[in-house]
């Protein structure tokens, strides 16, 4: 047993949350919209609680991204879906 909550389920993460309707891309398009309205220019973004990085994935289009996450096993879905940013734990 581990104390980290979403350990059992990081690799099936995003599938059950997609199944259920959940767009990455489409969240990921309408956040940057929300950035480069009230910040024009942006070029950095950290996502914090970055789970499995499904909206940096899209973001990393538009930013220079890294992000955080408390789960060890949501940092490594993370860091093999990015291989060039380096999703780190805090």
């Amino acid at each position: 047993m581990t104390d980290e909550p979403f350990s059992a389920s990081a690799i099936v993460h995003d599938l059950l949350y997609e199944s259920a309707g959940k767009n990455y891309e489409l969240e990921a398009d309408e956040l940057h919209a929300l950035i480069q309205a009230r910040r024009p220019g942006a070029a950095s973004l950290l996502d914090v609680a970055c789970g499995t990085g499904a909206h940096l994935e899209h973001l990393h289009r538009h930013y220079e991204v890294a992000g955080v996450d408390m789960s060890r096993s949501m940092l490594e879905v993370a860091r093999n879906r990015l291989p060039g940013v380096a999703p780190g734990r805090r």
